[in-house]
């Protein structure tokens, strides 16, 4: 079995103040400096997708049909 996995989204929330990145390529990030930065509770709500694949049907294998 083959697993591929890429992060879909990301959303960093401070429960102090304001704060607040959606842009997943940023989130964990700044999320992680502005709780270093400030002290402040961030939460980071981040969404993955998985995809699973047969090695047979990478190599031309039979079809699950």
């Amino acid at each position: 079995m083959r697993v591929n996995k890429w992060l879909v989204h990301a959303i960093a929330q401070c429960a102090d103040c304001n704060f607040e990145v959606s842009d997943y390529q940023l989130a964990q990030t700044m999320g992680r400096s502005h709780h270093i930065k400030t002290g402040h509770t961030v939460t980071v709500e981040t969404g993955y997708c998985q995809k699973y694949e047969s090695i047979d049907r990478k190599k031309g294998g039979a079809s699950d049909e």
